[in-house]
């Protein structure tokens, strides 16, 4: 358009309008992404350096700013758990896996923290969800199998041991915990097997 090529090149100064001072600059999604961004990069180095105050004052900005980001509700869910609001952890970390189901870790990590504070069958049934989404999650397994003997559940444990052990053969540890699951389980014959393949 030469009419708008006139204007650029004879300096109009409409098109260069800067607002006053007086008036602030408005945000742009660019801005607000960007501060986003910084307030989550700096809250994760103040949770890596152990200064949870400083990470969840940083990661409550993130969140607010970036309401449908996965990472920032995982980061703040971990700086609430490190900071005793175990709750409002578990809220973060199912918000979190709910934003991004292809992301396992986020459902491993709401299965591990709820687990880790005494609620065994909300953290089983986390880890299931884990597995319907993501069937050959390895530590998805090894976890689900670990809790099933803490229920005193072994013989559920020794499915999930022994897909683990296809995905994984040869890998001692888990033949040790599959002997271990077959012989709480009762099932003494095929933990000798097991055993004896160890030695």
């Amino acid at each position: 358009d030469v009419t708008a090529l006139h204007l650029v090149l004879s300096g109009d100064p409409a098109l260069f309008a800067i607002p006053p001072p007086s008036q602030p600059v408005p945000k742009t999604p660019e801005r607000l992404v960007s501060a986003g961004q910084k307030a989550l990069e700096d809250g994760r180095r103040l949770l890596g350096q152990g200064s949870f105050a400083g990470a969840l004052e940083h990661l409550s900005k993130a969140v607010n700013d970036r309401p449908d980001d996965p990472e920032a509700h995982h980061a703040y869910a971990k700086a609430l758990y490190a900071s005793g609001a175990q709750d409002d952890a578990i809220e973060h970390f199912r918000l979190a896996a709910r934003l991004a189901p292809n992301q396992p870790r986020f459902q491993s990590d709401l299965a591990r923290t709820l687990d880790s504070i005494g609620r065994i069958e909300d953290a089983g049934k986390a880890y299931e969800d884990l597995l319907m989404v993501h069937p050959d999650d390895g530590e998805g397994l090894r976890l689900l199998a670990a809790l099933r003997h803490k229920q005193g559940r072994s013989g559920d444990a020794v499915p999930l041991l022994r897909r683990l052990e296809d995905m994984r053969p040869g890998d001692l540890i888990i033949q040790q915990d599959l002997g271990y699951a077959l012989e709480k389980a009762g099932d003494l014959s095929a933990a000798a097997t097991v055993y004896t393949a160890i030695l």
